[in-house]
């Protein structure tokens, strides 16, 4: 997966996250284009149908948001942090490309790789929460992540598909 990685210039996929706590769940869906070093594109198609982010540290260390596809010219800029442009949980967009999210997981996780038929996975135990990976036999990015809270009340689903490397 880490080798994987560093052959990759470039990516871009079709990104679905799907979270459920507590019964009420919540659906994101985008096209993510990434290039290294950390230029990052979201077209969102849910939950707001045409909004795209831009963060380019190079050009600002603001993360660019045009809200409306019909009006181009409104173009508003946000810190990292700002709740507007970061996740419910706090991740920000500089860290949610997969190269972030494979060295984070390579490196606590390392001893948990095992291999099944057909595609590699890596579970394991963070915080009360089981974390099941799967990567691409093909690639060997990630395609899927699972978790699923202690409680059985939280689980979330990521998913990347329509994988193109370096396009």
């Amino acid at each position: 997966m880490e080798g994987a990685w560093i052959l990759a210039d470039s990516y871009r996929c079709f990104y679905r996250a799907t979270t459920s706590y507590e019964g009420k769940m919540s659906v994101t869906e985008m096209r993510y284009t990434f290039q290294k070093p950390w230029r990052i594109r979201m077209d969102i198609s849910k939950p707001r149908k045409g909004a795209v982010l831009i963060y380019n540290p190079d050009l600002s260390p603001k993360v660019r948001v045009r809200p409306f596809p019909s009006m181009n010219f409104m173009v508003m800029n946000y810190d990292l942090t700002d709740k507007k442009v970061s996740s419910d949980s706090g991740g920000t967009i500089d860290q949610s490309h997969l190269g972030e999210r494979i060295e984070r997981w390579c490196k606590g996780y390392r001893d948990s790789f095992e291999r099944s038929a057909g595609s590699e996975t890596m579970t394991w135990i963070e915080n009360g929460s089981v974390y099941k990976l799967t990567l691409s036999p093909q690639t060997r990015l990630p395609v899927k992540l699972e978790i699923t809270g202690g409680n059985a009340k939280r689980s979330e689903l990521f998913e990347w598909s329509e994988m193109e490397i370096n396009p």
